[in-house]
């Protein structure tokens, strides 16, 4: 049966995510709350949860045509903000409307979440002090190699040859660049130099469950096939944002009945991962929005970090990211009403491609403005790993003194520091990646996952790569 009419609108996504989210704590069994009589207060604040539905509309609702464009009608959004230092649920957006799309968008986990899962990687990579296969310490000023269909190295199981998105090939690139650029072929290296296990654990300690779909201890887990909703998303990035703290999300801030008011279960944090792994990994993401694929989160106006993500066939494109007072995640979905079949988003909005750099990033900047309007910019307090800091640009304003030969006025003492810190490294120079004749998105259940398309062109480095050994580590 069809949900009635009072439950229109956000209205019943929320009373079955508070519904689900009770249960689930052991604050009360669906039986008894079935009965009715009670008075629940939930975390949820008006101006935000208005914000976000303001958002959809503006950048995607109101956009659709799905009489002249039939991709259209499969389109759904899902969305949810949480503060990373209470773990409060203050926003969620299930879809257009509870009578209309009655899955709940926020809380199912039937979707890749694709690269956003990358991050996670970086975080067990630092969190572990990992090491690439020939030795060198992973710090997001690391090189490893680009290369379209590399094969991957130290992995026992079945060869593994991730593709990047639209079969870009980008030579030596560091992990802060191929965050920026959201390479395959890097993070699913990464993993294998981090080890799997390690990663899934690690993501699951930030947040996401332990039972989540599809995640899998393979070198395919960087690249996200793994289905989380974007709750679970969520809480995980609010983690991050609360500097590897971590604090199981609430809705709920009462529930009482003829007077009575139930225990709810105590707010508590534990440090998951150390400070510096989860702020490395948010100076990296900062990249992210500045010159890498989410830079239209830059609209937010405020100082934030985030990772762009794209499912397999185009079939979901995601924005997870962050600022230090609220986290937030917001996805596109294609799939069928009638069916209820996943669907490909290629054409949605009269787009060729939807990313995740795309609406679900302009729905969140919006949100993300709009929320938190009135209140004084923060900027991140980090405290970075050995080896995080970022490397100075070039000085342009530099005399040449090499008698007319073109020299990187940075090269020499980026040399001496990355040496010192990590062994032999090689000065990135601006190189334009080499694209096969086009791709399509993937999040990694096969060897023909990509990442995110991205804005600019990626530094790399042409000259001779760090070597390589086989092993595992």
């Amino acid at each position: 049966a069809r949900p009635t009419t009072s439950l229109s609108g956000q209205r019943g996504y929320i009373v079955q995510a508070v519904e689900d989210h009770l249960s689930r704590t052991g604050t009360i069994d669906e039986k008894t709350l079935a009965r009715g009589g009670y008075r629940i207060t939930t975390t949820l604040e008006k101006p935000k949860q208005d914000a976000f539905v303001a958002a959809v509309h503006e950048q995607v609702t109101s956009r659709l045509d799905p009489a002249r464009n039939p991709t259209d009608r499969y389109v759904r959004v899902g969305g949810a903000a949480i503060d990373p230092a209470s773990g409060r649920v203050l926003a969620l957006y299930g879809g257009i409307d509870y009578t209309r799309q009655y899955v709940n968008n926020a809380t199912r986990r039937d979707y890749q979440v694709g690269s956003t899962f990358k991050p996670f990687v970086l975080t067990a990579a630092v969190e572990t002090a990992a090491q690439t296969q020939d030795g060198r310490p992973i710090t997001p000023n690391t090189y490893y190699d680009g290369t379209n269909r590399r094969l991957v190295d130290g992995w026992p199981g079945e060869p593994y040859d991730p593709a990047n998105e639209d079969d870009a090939s980008y030579g030596d690139i560091t992990v802060r660049t191929a965050t920026d650029q959201s390479v395959n072929a890097v993070y699913a290296q990464m993993a294998v130099d981090v080890g799997p296990g390690r990663v899934r654990d690690t993501a699951v300690a930030l947040g996401l469950p332990a039972t989540t779909p599809d995640l899998n201890a393979s070198p395919s887990i960087a690249l996200g096939p793994a289905t989380a909703s974007v709750l679970d998303l969520a809480e995980a990035y609010a983690t991050l944002a609360n500097h590897g703290r971590h604090g199981a999300y609430t809705l709920v801030d009462s529930i009482s009945k003829d007077g009575h008011e139930l225990d709810l279960p105590d707010a508590e944090s534990t440090q998951v991962v150390t400070r510096e792994a989860a702020d490395t990994t948010t100076a990296v993401l900062r990249g992210v929005v500045e010159t890498g694929t989410g830079t239209a989160a830059r609209a937010a106006g405020r100082p934030a970090a985030g990772k762009t993500g794209t499912a397999e066939e185009d079939r979901a494109a995601w924005f997870a990211g962050y600022t230090p007072d609220l986290a937030t995640v917001v996805t596109m979905m294609g799939q069928d009403p009638d069916t209820g079949e996943q669907k490909s988003l290629y054409g949605a909005l009269g787009m060729a491609r939807v990313n995740g750099g795309g609406p679900p990033a302009e729905i969140w900047a919006q949100f993300t403005r709009e929320a938190l309007a009135g209140t004084e910019p923060k900027d991140f307090e980090l405290q970075l790993g050995e080896g995080a800091e970022e490397p100075p640009a070039p000085d342009p304003a530099r005399p040449d003194l090499t008698d007319g030969r073109a020299e990187d006025p940075t090269e020499e003492q980026e040399d001496a520091e990355d040496e010192q810190a990590q062994g032999p490294q090689h000065p990135a120079r601006p190189h334009q990646p080499q694209r096969g004749p086009g791709g399509q998105d993937g999040a990694g259940t096969t060897d023909r996952t990509r990442g995110d398309t991205g804005a600019g062109s990626p530094a790399t480095n042409t000259d001779t790569r760090p070597p390589r050994t086989a092993g595992s580590t």
